[in-house]
């Protein structure tokens, strides 16, 4: 069924001229050709536009308040009025699951610990509380996944737009595979959506680019905490720290800040995964 803003798309197409308002229609003069659309549809798709704007700049204030389950509600609301977002919009839908989940992965891992070394009362608590974090950590990473494979990446236009999204699926396969632990088949399809966007990384984006630098370094991650593949995760962490060193002087002045710091993650991890290794 066409949406609105397809038919929006579909019937007004201003370049230059003006609008004239005659009878139950605005008429635009101008156009490559005379467009005619209903004053309720125009009227339909400002306020759409005006929605997208409020609940935007909501998500925006969520996040400045470190709320960020509000952040990922008002950014589902931009995301229904038109499923192609703008790089500040991805970013404040990225960071409000980054950290969501990322607080539920440390409560995860504390609860893991704590249930190994407490006595058996305390262990049953602890458990519990595991159970918790798991359950809730899988269903914000599906969460996400559902709104990335459902709505986001097939109306990814932008090649750079595309490849984030594809790295964020990656990420968070990863992450679901963290949690449910032994499951193979997490792992396994974690390890697919990894190889899609790497591939896509290399077509489209230089060694130095920032997203192309962090792939490699989710990548080197996955390979060192979930496959337990340490000399393999060393060798994607050295060669994308050597390939990003050597173009250092090439890295546009927009990414700079961002390329050298996930640089110097890559040299850090290394280190300590080489030691380690040794």
């Amino acid at each position: 069924m066409e949406s609105v803003l397809e038919r929006w798309e579909r019937h007004w197409r201003p370049s230059k001229g003006f609008q004239v308002r005659t009878g139950g229609f605005w008429c635009c003069a101008g156009f490559r050709t005379i467009a005619r659309a209903p004053c309720a549809l125009i009227f339909r798709a400002f306020q759409m536009l005006a929605h997208r704007d409020k609940e935007r700049y909501l998500a925006h204030l969520a996040a400045l308040a470190e709320r960020y389950d509000e952040v990922i509600e008002h950014m589902k609301q931009v995301i229904q009025t038109g499923p192609q977002l703008s790089v500040e919009e991805r970013n404040l839908l990225s960071v409000a699951y980054k950290n969501k989940v990322g607080m539920l992965r440390s409560a995860f891992r504390a609860s893991q610990g704590v249930a190994k070394t407490a006595s058996s009362d305390e262990a049953q608590y602890a458990e519990e509380y595991l159970q918790k974090a798991q359950e809730e950590g899988i269903r914000s990473c599906e969460d996400l996944i559902a709104l990335l494979e459902d709505l986001l990446l097939p109306n990814a236009l932008d090649p750079e737009m595309k490849v984030f999204f594809l790295k964020n699926r990656a990420d968070y396969y990863r992450y679901t595979a963290e949690f449910r632990g032994t499951d193979r088949a997490a792992v396994a399809r974690a390890s697919e959506v990894y190889q899609e966007a790497i591939d896509a990384v290399q077509e489209h984006l230089a060694t130095t680019h920032p997203i192309r630098l962090g792939m490699a370094l989710s990548r080197a991650v996955f390979s060192y905490e979930i496959l337990n593949l340490k000399p393999e995760a060393c060798n994607i962490a050295r060669k994308a720290f050597d390939d990003g060193l050597k173009e250092l002087d090439e890295i546009p002045e927009e990414h700079y800040k961002d390329s050298t710091q996930i640089l110097q993650m890559l040299r850090d991890h290394l280190t300590q995964w080489t030691s380690a290794v040794e």
